[in-house]
């Protein structure tokens, strides 16, 4: 999916971690905005959720405790090696990371979503995160997000038609109005397009306001009734409606994922990952070491080699003959020349006495 294309229902937003601002001022405004937005306060649920929502967007805060700076590195790294989990479209949230964490994040993993520093001007710091996810598509072709609230009898709507009480039990609801069960025997008493005063029951909360029937139909042999607020709804009842939207889906997704296996992949500074990573960033180290020890033993051998070539020269005179040794009269006598030896024989003739 391309990066900034418009899926018709949106992209679901995950924060992982979320710090108290986010949670109590953030989120909030992202709701109001009709952004899909859940939370995730354990790491080792991210990963078993978002692999059943391809395409979301998760911010990840990485001050939380429960791994350093380092674990949340190879945590949201991992995430590349998986097909489902290499579309989700991450974001880095931190108040505290210091900058060389900072600098990692940025530059040796693709943030599409950003990696957004805590600044105390939380209107501003609201609106980039609006800017993030217009950027990525979250809202989709859709106007309003929908909770489904089931079957629940404490999730319901009075209303008060001619003088008769009518409980409606909710099927769906969003900020712009409500689907609701309705007994076949009250249907004659809803006309549509009336107007009525309602009292709403959403669990412990309890507000009032005004309805207006847009229609009725059967489904699957059940009578539905839907509704719109009117426009004299109060911001704060409106509120009311959005954290309550908020909270069903919140609890809708715990429902969906109960019983999934957790993650279980050690991202700890001792994990075999991490010590096979740091083997790798010291592998050229350690190659050059080898390589530099390799130099120096055949540099101690050359310089071996010329001193015995030294010595040997140190060793021999000019002809190659060793400077020290002897020879025996026997070896160095030469045979005298001939001319030599009669000249000798002539001499002692001569000397001889002669006989007269």
């Amino acid at each position: 999916m391309n990066l900034h294309e418009n899926s018709y229902l949106g992209r679901k937003v995950f924060f992982a971690y979320p710090p108290y601002y986010i949670t109590n001022t953030i989120i909030p405004k992202l709701s109001e905005a009709e952004y899909e937005v859940y939370v995730i306060n354990q790491y080792q649920k991210i990963k078993p959720i978002l692999q059943k929502f391809p395409d979301s967007i998760c911010f990840f805060n990485i001050d939380a405790d429960d791994l350093t700076y380092t674990e949340w590195f190879r945590f949201i790294k991992s995430f590349e090696e998986d097909e489902v989990l290499s579309t989700i479209f991450f974001g880095v949230l931190s108040q505290h990371a210091p900058k060389i964490h900072r600098e990692r994040f940025m530059t040796d993993i693709q943030l599409p979503a950003g990696f957004i520093q805590y600044i105390p001007d939380l209107p501003a710091l609201t609106d980039r995160y609006i800017k993030i996810l217009e950027l990525n598509g979250a809202l989709g072709k859709r106007k309003y997000i929908r909770a489904d609230c089931g079957f629940n009898r404490s999730i319901y709507v009075d209303l008060e038609v001619s003088g008769v009480r009518i409980p409606l039990i909710l099927q769906n609801i969003s900020s712009v109005g409500l689907s609701c069960y309705a007994n076949k025997t009250h249907l004659p008493y809803l006309s549509e397009n009336s107007v009525h005063r309602a009292v709403f029951h959403l669990g412990s909360t309890t507000f009032t306001g005004s309805v207006i029937i847009l229609m009725k139909r059967e489904v699957q042999e059940r009578s539905i009734v839907v509704m719109l607020f009117s426009q004299g709804l109060s911001y704060s009842s409106r509120n009311i409606i959005r954290e309550f939207i908020r909270d069903k889906m919140q609890e809708n997704l715990s429902k969906h994922m109960e019983g999934i296996p957790l993650d279980s992949r050690d991202y700890s500074d001792n994990s075999e990952e991490a010590i096979a990573e740091r083997n790798r960033e010291n592998a050229p180290s350690l190659e050059a070491a080898t390589e530099e020890e390799a130099k120096k033993t055949e540099n101690q051998k050359n310089e071996s080699s010329e001193d015995e070539k030294t010595k040997s020269a140190e060793g021999t005179d000019s002809t190659g003959t060793p400077a020290d040794s002897t020879e025996s009269p026997a070896e160095t006598t030469q045979a005298a020349p001939a001319e030599e030896v009669q000249e000798a024989k002539s001499v002692q003739e001569d000397s001889e006495p002669k006989s007269e």
